[in-house]
């Protein structure tokens, strides 16, 4: 096993390991980064402040972490004592080729609040986060069918976060719709790369990126350890 507290030589490990290792790119701010460890299989552990992070199919689980994520393919044996607490996706892409903006706008954050709690109330993002880059929506006829926004993480990384479509209005194709106008609305603003997460349990959702070009950059487990 080695160890190591420069992010640079961090990162360098996780390159080795595919598009799981951009992974931490996103979710390990340098700014928040402790340490990380390497297994003898080339799998890299990363520890930031309230957090783990571990890529490839052997990573170490570390003593002081108490809500951490692994690969799911990591053997159920290494991880039956800890609570899951949630199953979800990465992906990825370029917001290169985007440039239709398809109806797609920039809105001011007047009303949108109430339009996630009526329509998507677990987003991880409401109007006030100081990461917000932009909300976005789709309107028909002067009504609200979508919106999401983008966000600049800690580390750095552009994510597409909030997507919410109006729930009577679910099928119709306006989420798609929505996210390659934020996608074109990323590339007009010089936004060249795009992340997002998705709940393992929605399916619906995670076919529509992958067939609007996001790339899967893994599947992913968080557990909790008992104090």
């Amino acid at each position: 096993m080695e160890r190591t507290t420069n992010y640079e030589e961090a990162l360098s490990w996780a390159a080795n390991l595919g598009v799981e290792g951009l992974v931490p790119t996103v979710w390990i701010p340098r700014s928040a980064f402790i340490s990380a460890s390497k297994s003898s299989d080339g799998s890299v552990s990363f520890t930031r402040d309230g957090f783990g992070l571990g890529i490839g199919n052997n990573p170490i689980i570390e003593d002081g972490w108490h809500r951490f994520a692994l690969p799911k393919r990591v053997e159920k044996s290494k991880t039956a004592q800890y609570k899951l607490v949630n199953r979800w996706n990465p992906y990825q892409i370029s917001t290169s080729g985007f440039t239709d903006l398809l109806g797609v706008e920039k809105i001011k954050e007047d009303g949108i609040s109430d339009f996630l709690k009526l329509n998507a109330p677990d987003s991880s993002t409401y109007p006030g986060s100081d990461e917000i880059q932009f909300w976005a929506g789709l309107r028909i006829d002067g009504e609200l069918k979508a919106l999401g926004c983008v966000a600049k993480w800690e580390s750095g990384g552009m994510v597409i976060s909030s997507v919410a479509t109006k729930v009577t209005e679910r099928g119709k194709g306006f989420g798609s719709r929505l996210t390659k106008g934020i996608l074109a609305l990323g590339n007009l603003d010089q936004i060249r790369v795009l992340t997002l997460a998705v709940n393992a349990k929605n399916e619906i959702a995670a076919k529509m990126y992958e067939k609007i070009g996001f790339q899967p950059l893994g599947e992913f487990n968080t557990f909790e350890r008992s104090l």
